[in-house]
């Protein structure tokens, strides 16, 4: 038979307390997430040479939005190109 543990109150109050704060910050990058995609475009791989020629272009202002690896953010970041990114939350579960 295996001894039984007890979890005292104040962990519990600090797990559901840390529970709320997660769903919480959730809520906010799906928020976030949802304004992203119905105002920016989504480039899907191309985004390194389309931010690339928004930049150079300047006649071309766009919002763009998608995916990039770390190397393409640095060489971005390099040329003075600054980005944001995002934490993209499922919006299942």
């Amino acid at each position: 038979m295996s001894p039984m543990i007890s979890v005292s109150s104040k962990k519990k109050i600090e797990t559901i307390n840390l529970e709320k704060d997660l769903k919480s910050e959730k809520e906010k990058l799906l928020k976030i997430r949802n304004y992203i995609e119905k105002n920016f475009e989504y480039v899907g791989k191309n985004f390194g040479k389309e931010v690339r020629d928004i930049y150079y272009d300047k006649k071309r202002k766009r919002t763009i939005y998608g995916p990039a690896t770390e190397d393409e953010r640095r060489e971005l970041a390099e040329e003075g190109i600054d980005l944001i990114s995002v934490p993209w939350v499922s919006k299942e579960n």
